[in-house]
């Protein structure tokens, strides 16, 4: 929601120039978005530090 209104201000502009402006806008909004939502879930993903343990012995 707060990342949408951070381009408020250029969809209105894109609307005011009949969508002209809306050529340069749209794609950078949508991989911006694309980038925070990458980012964020990278941020939250569970780090498992247990040790890696072997249940058979190797074969000699």
């Amino acid at each position: 929601m707060f990342f949408d209104l951070s381009f408020l201000g250029w969809i209105i502009l894109a609307t005011l120039t009949a969508g002209i402006l809306g050529l340069w806008v749209f794609p950078y909004y949508w991989i911006s978005k694309a980038k925070f939502y990458s980012e964020f879930i990278d941020k939250t993903e569970p780090v498992n530090n247990d040790p890696v343990e072997m249940s058979e012995t190797p074969a000699e």
